[in-house]
């Protein structure tokens, strides 16, 4: 499924689109897709608050991770790439997006994103954490396991439809 297909035209408020996107967040082909539609979402919402949310949601997608090393589309520290050496002492606005983070985690119904948020705060250089780790292992395992389900469901309908 593409971001395009679907239509925010009756989200009004960002719990409603949480909904939405925790509801295909399994369903989008490629993580653009999310960032996509988080991206829908931000430029129709008019509340400040909405769009610092929506922008921390974004920043936490535009990250890959490579081995036991976050790789990062939006940043540099401009030294050799691939190779990141420090990180940045963080603020307080940060600090702020860190907590956000950690309660999308903990809030969303979706494994993909808790599995992603918590993937993220393992790494994080606020409050290393085992939990987050563990966390973001079991959503994996619950992702994998959903994911085996529908194609064990889909091949089960091929299978019935080819007598048909």
């Amino acid at each position: 499924m593409k971001s395009a297909e679907i239509l925010l035209d009756d989200i009004t408020n960002l719990n409603d689109f949480y909904v939405v996107l925790e509801r295909n967040a399994l369903l989008l082909e490629r993580n653009r897709d999310i960032t996509e539609l988080l991206l829908k979402y931000k430029n129709k919402t008019s509340l400040d608050e909405e769009k610092q949310k929506l922008q921390w949601e974004l920043e936490a997608f535009l990250f890959s991770f490579y081995g036991n090393r976050i790789f990062s589309f939006s940043t540099s520290n401009g030294k050799e790439v691939g190779n990141v050496a420090e990180y940045p002492q963080l603020d307080n606005h940060q600090k702020a997006a860190f907590n956000y983070i950690k309660e999308r985690s903990e809030l969303s119904t979706s494994a993909l994103l808790s599995a992603r948020y918590y993937h993220l705060l393992g790494k994080s250089i606020v409050k290393k954490n085992s939990t987050f780790v563990l966390k973001a292992t079991e959503n994996y395992i619950e992702v994998n396991q959903c994911c085996q389900l529908w194609l064990t469901t889909k091949l089960s309908i091929l299978i019935l439809l080819e007598g048909f």
